[in-house]
């Protein structure tokens, strides 16, 4: 039971296309997000449902396709056809689960809640960016992590409150991740790999993101709950899909191959 309940909340996590744990996120084989005007303009307006002010997608849609082309240049992708079926797969779920969810989940939480759970689901990530920091020997990384985890989880009531950046701009999110840990030591990003459920890869940050799992101490069943960790993991899927939505979207109105369009995302981003 617990394995099942494990499985459908890791698809929450990772089924949209996020490309890293930090960047990545946009581009899981499932959808990414956002664009200024529609691809086809309807007869009248339709109203739309404010906006959060939490942070969405990096990515600038008005020149998301000469991104991709450019990144498309340098593909390195020897496993396609697999990559392509799993795609499919992560494609189904997503529409099939996930990003219904994420729509009900943006029509029905006032934006202040969805910021605040934004927040919270940062802060309980930056052990993680601050372990990998230290690996880097990012003295600077290292410090704001740190003070903006202890500053927000003190003053922020657990992190549901921004503190650090609301106080001083400078200490506004960072992440990192064991991926770019390696990159940091001249590891190159490896053949293309889509992995089921957890989305765009590469033989690279597919073992980073094991290692990233085991440095998270919220992961840890000795400091928590089996129940508490798999809620964890539902709400930052639910988070990351949300916040992506707006590209996704823009991406499967306006690409002729999708999947091409995240793997070059991810080969540019990583």
């Amino acid at each position: 039971m617990h394995c099942t309940k494990l499985i459908l909340t890791i698809a929450f996590v990772l089924s949209l296309p996020q490309i890293t744990q930090a960047d990545i996120a946009p581009l899981t084989g499932l959808a990414l997000e956002g664009e200024n005007a529609p691809l086809h303009p309807a007869p009248k307006e339709v109203a739309k449902p404010a906006q959060s002010s939490a942070p969405t997608a990096d990515y600038d849609i008005s020149n998301l396709d000469a991104t991709a082309d450019q990144a498309e240049q340098e593909v390195n992708d020897p496993i396609e056809p697999f990559n392509r079926a799993v795609y499919s797969f992560n494609r189904g779920l997503d529409h099939l689960i996930i990003r219904p969810v994420a729509i009900i989940y943006r029509d029905l939480t006032p934006n202040w809640g969805k910021d605040r759970v934004h927040s919270a689901v940062h802060n309980m990530g930056e052990p993680v960016t601050a372990a990998n920091a230290i690996l880097q020997l990012d003295e600077n990384l290292v410090s704001d992590t740190l003070g903006r985890f202890i500053t927000n989880t003190i003053l922020g009531f657990g992190g549901l409150i921004d503190v650090a950046a609301e106080a001083n701009p400078e200490l506004s999110p960072k992440k990192t991740d064991f991926g770019l840990t390696l990159k940091k030591y001249g590891v190159g990003t490896g053949p293309y790999l889509m992995l089921p459920i957890l989305g765009p890869s590469s033989c690279r940050d597919a073992p980073g993101l094991a290692v990233d799992y085991f440095l998270d101490p919220f992961n840890s069943t000795e400091l928590f709950s089996n129940d508490f960790i798999i809620a964890r993991t539902g709400v930052i899927g639910l988070d990351k899909r949300y916040n992506y939505l707006e590209l996704t979207d823009h991406v499967e109105k306006t690409s002729l191959d999708e999947y091409s369009t995240y793997r070059s995302i991810y080969f540019q981003k990583r």
